[in-house]
């Protein structure tokens, strides 16, 4: 199951300028939909975030098929490809992994789960020994180049044994 978080769907939706109807189609409540309007009156990309916001917290379990599914209802054929083009079945990109993973403080468990040799986990500990992200940095750097599986889905499931 990817990964679906505020990061990567507010990066996914950053094109649509209307939020809105989106937010429908997400099942976001009329009355919450209007809250948020109120509450950021003209600013398009703070009613976007809230939407983001509200969608998953009360949808904790969404899913990025959950996101696809309300971006095909959307009029605007080429929104809806461009919010496509951000899901998680595309290519890992650096950043966007590092954005996601900022609250990980067990480097070395991740990198362990995304099966990086201890040899390789043992050197990286040596070379920042106090710098939690760098760590992390460099472990994702290694198994982008190295991974034999790498994917959102490979990246989610070794998350989800932390």
């Amino acid at each position: 199951q990817a990964v679906l978080t505020n990061a990567t769907l507010i990066k996914a939706i950053e094109s649509l300028s209307d939020w809105r109807t989106f937010g429908i189609y997400l099942g976001i409540p009329a009355n919450t939909l209007e809250t948020i309007a109120k509450d950021h009156p003209g600013d398009s990309r703070r009613c976007k975030d809230a939407i983001v916001e509200a969608w998953l917290h009360t949808n904790p379990s969404a899913t990025w098929k959950d996101v696809m599914e309300a971006v095909g209802k959307l009029p605007d054929v080429a929104i809806a490809q461009s919010i496509k083009n951000v899901s998680p079945d595309q290519d890992l990109e650096p950043s966007t992994i590092y954005e996601l993973l900022h609250t990980i403080s067990d480097w070395y468990l991740l990198g362990t789960h995304l099966r990086i040799p201890d040899t390789k986990l043992d050197q990286i500990k040596q070379e920042c020994p106090w710098s939690i992200h760098e760590c992390l940095l460099k472990i994702l750097q290694f198994w982008l180049r190295n991974g034999s599986n790498i994917s959102w889905s490979s990246l989610g499931e070794a998350m989800a044994k932390m």
